[in-house]
C-alpha cells in the first residue's frame, strides 16, 4: 500500500515544469512560510505576556519535533524511495538512509498544532499547508507515505504533549519553586 500510494502521488512529478516548481516550493520552502505565518499570528495579540508565551510555544514545539526526528533517523535505517524503488521521479537531491520520519512534515504539523491550541480559527490553514508539505515530499520522490504519517504523528504528539505539560498544575508548581 505504501508503494502504491507513493507511485500514485509521485507520478505527477516531471509532467510540467511549472508544476514541478510548485511541488519543490512546497516540499522545501513552505515550512518557512508556515513558521513565519505562525510568528506573525503570535505577534498579533494585545497582551505582551501572551505574545511571549505563543512565540515560545511555537519555537519549543518546532525545535523539539525536529530534534526528535533527527534522533529517530540516527537510529532507524530507512532508505529513501529513490533508493528502494525503481522508476522514481526525483525532483530534489537528498540524503539516502534517513527517510523515516519526515522532518519537514513533523515540523509543519508541530507548527499547525501549536496554532490550533491558541488560534483555532486559523489552524485549518496551517494544517492544510502542512499537508501540502507532506504530499510534496512524496511527489518529489524523497519520502514514502509512511514517512509522512510518522512526521504527522510526531509533530502532533510532541506539540500536544508540550501544550498539556505547560497547562498542568504540576509544571506550574515546578516553575514557581524555581
Amino acid at each position: 500500500m505504501n508503494q502504491i500510494i507513493f507511485y500514485f502521488i509521485n507520478s505527477i512529478a516531471g509532467q510540467f515544469g511549472w508544476l514541478d516548481f510548485i511541488i519543490i516550493f512546497f516540499a522545501d520552502y513552505f515550512i518557512f512560510v508556515l513558521a513565519l505565518g505562525a510568528l506573525f499570528l503570535a505577534l498579533y495579540h494585545k497582551n505582551e505576556k501572551q505574545i511571549i508565551r505563543n512565540l515560545s510555544f511555537i519555537f519549543i514545539s518546532g525545535i523539539v519535533a525536529w530534534v526528535l526526528v533527527q534522533i529517530i533517523k540516527s537510529y532507524y535505517f530507512s532508505p529513501r524511495p529513490f533508493l528502494a524503488l525503481g522508476e522514481v521521479r526525483q525532483l530534489i537531491e537528498h540524503g539516502t538512509n534517513d527517510s523515516f520520519p519526515s522532518g519537514h512534515t513533523a515540523f509543519s504539523f508541530a507548527i499547525a498544532t501549536a496554532v490550533y491550541f491558541w488560534k483555532r480559527k486559523y489552524a485549518w490553514i496551517f494544517f492544510v499547508g502542512a499537508m501540502f508539505v507532506g504530499l510534496a515530499r512524496i511527489a518529489t520522490g524523497i519520502h514514502f507515505p509512511y514517512d509522512i504519517l510518522g512526521g504527522i504523528a510526531l509533530g502532533v504528539i510532541v506539540t500536544s504533549s508540550i501544550h498539556f505539560l505547560l497547562k498542568s498544575k504540576l509544571f506550574s508548581k515546578i516553575l514557581k519553586s524555581v
